[in-house]
């Protein structure tokens, strides 16, 4: 088992993280998922899961890794962080 730790942009709010959360658990072998809305950090516990799979992951919903933010990462995150502004309303 192993623990990776990456540090993500984007994490805005408790829905960011909720999502990152939710998603990175539906990875196969992945334990554990810990993320941290102030410090963005995230912290991955796996089995036979390489980090280089968790941070694809991670861009792929928008949160990539510090340093590899995009516009549309950046779109992605303030779209869904609305959208679960309204829907809990």
């Amino acid at each position: 088992m192993t623990t990776y730790q990456v540090k993500a942009e984007n994490i805005k709010c408790m829905g960011c993280v909720t999502n990152i959360r939710e998603n990175l658990l539906r990875m196969e072998g992945v334990v554990s998922v810990e993320a941290d809305l102030q410090t963005q950090q995230v912290s991955v516990t796996a089995i036979a899961v390489s980090r280089e799979a968790i941070t694809d992951r991670l861009a792929a919903l928008g949160y990539p890794e510090k340093g590899h933010n995009t516009f549309l990462d950046k779109a992605k995150t303030f779209l869904s962080c609305t959208f679960q502004k309204l829907v809990t309303r």
